[in-house]
């Protein structure tokens, strides 16, 4: 076992699976988020450059809402966004899509901002090796009534490079 400490997650144990596992406050609420070392291994340095990316967890929050905003206005009928809402509306029992979204009707659901508050941050990874995807956030209805996600994958730099559904 390898135990980095860092000034923003503390301590993080790396078992041999090269993953260490934390919570990460964001508006208040506790998140999941590991740091995944997938061949290399685990390292200070690779850990704090990685963490910087979640330093200000509300503002990378805002800029993955901010992404997949971008993603529904593509006006493509294949977004992640739109076939994760597509499904859900054809699949999910009406009380649990009210439940979900917190709205009246499920006709409120097709309203992009209604969706998008809808979403709730399930976890967030960081993989320090790599610079094209080292951070990952994973987006989901309440955990009981689906197991798709969406993910929005961000380079070293901070930009987000990718929206994705997931089973």
């Amino acid at each position: 076992m390898i135990v980095i400490t860092n000034e923003i997650l503390g301590g993080l144990e790396f078992g041999d699976d090269g993953a260490a596992f934390s919570k990460l406050d964001v508006a208040g609420l506790p998140i999941e988020l590991d740091v995944t070392f997938e061949e290399g291994t685990p390292n200070g340095a690779s850990v704090a450059k990685a963490v910087e990316l979640v330093r200000d967890a509300g503002a990378v929050d805002q800029a993955a809402r901010k992404a997949m905003a971008a993603d529904l206005a593509t006006g493509d009928d294949d977004s992640a966004l739109k076939l994760f809402r597509n499904h859900h509306v054809e699949e999910l029992a009406t009380e649990d899509l009210l439940r979900c979204f917190a709205v009246a009707t499920v006709a409120d659901i097709a309203t992009d901002e209604v969706f998008l508050r809808g979403l709730k941050l399930k976890r967030v990874g960081l993989y320090p090796e790599d610079p094209e995807a080292m951070l990952i956030c994973d987006y989901t209805l309440q955990p009981t009534v689906t197991d798709y996600l969406i993910s929005v994958t961000f380079d070293a730099a901070g930009a987000a490079v990718a929206v994705d559904m997931e089973s």
